[in-house]
């Protein structure tokens, strides 16, 4: 990537812009503008929105893609030091197997034996099980994303993950277990880190251990 859709990036890190103010601030002609900001959008790391009409001219800002923000800080070589691990437990009072809520606490442990650091714990799940979590006096988690269980068996379900990961992105790296909840669940999570090359872990899980799987 050469040094003017590096500058691009960097500007677009500080917020977004409208695209015919970039000549300007990045003192570059406009169809070179242009054709970064094409090439850009292809690569799927910025976003381009009509916000307003004049007469036949469109008015386009310019903001990034946040769930690209791993691969535009490792371009830009902006890394970022904290690390969150994204998890999720369920419950089912059918069943009424409680080893499910431990799920985000085994994961965070074989992480950290590895020897990564974690800055946060944020799980997806449901109300019943935030409250059988409570009930069971398990360690407290940095952010609860719940919906009702439904949800998790929904294709709609891949835009709430989306707009989740975005907003954990913009503070710092992410880790996605794809371990709990459903299949929906694991395939949406599987295919957006796919797309934004984000990492994954699984745990696998017998009677006596528990592995963890890196994909």
């Amino acid at each position: 990537m050469n040094q003017t859709a590096r500058k691009l990036l960097a500007l677009l890190m500080k917020g977004p812009q409208l695209q015919k103010d970039l000549p300007r601030l990045l003192k570059v002609k406009r169809p070179t503008i242009k054709y970064h900001v094409d090439r850009l959008e292809e690569e799927g790391l910025i976003i381009k929105k009509i916000i307003a009409h004049a007469g036949a001219i469109k008015i386009v800002q310019l903001e990034l893609d946040k769930l690209a923000l791993p691969l535009i800080r490792k371009i830009l070589q902006l890394p970022s030091n904290k690390r969150t691990l994204i998890s999720g437990f369920t419950y089912d009072p059918r069943i009424q197997d409680k080893e499910t809520l431990k799920l985000p606490d085994i994961s965070r442990r074989l992480l950290e034996k590895e020897g990564n650091k974690l800055d946060k714990l944020v799980c997806f799940t449901t109300p019943l099980a935030m409250q059988e979590r409570e009930r069971a006096g398990l360690p407290l988690i940095d952010r609860y994303i719940s919906y009702p269980f439904e949800t998790y068996q929904d294709p709609s379900f891949a835009d709430i993950a989306k707009r989740e990961l975005a907003e954990e992105l913009t503070h710092a790296e992410i880790i996605i277990d794809i371990t709990p909840l459903t299949k929906i669940y694991t395939i949406t999570m599987l295919q957006i880190a796919h797309l934004y090359h984000l990492p994954v872990i699984y745990i696998a899980r017998n009677q006596s251990t528990c592995k963890l799987i890196h994909f």
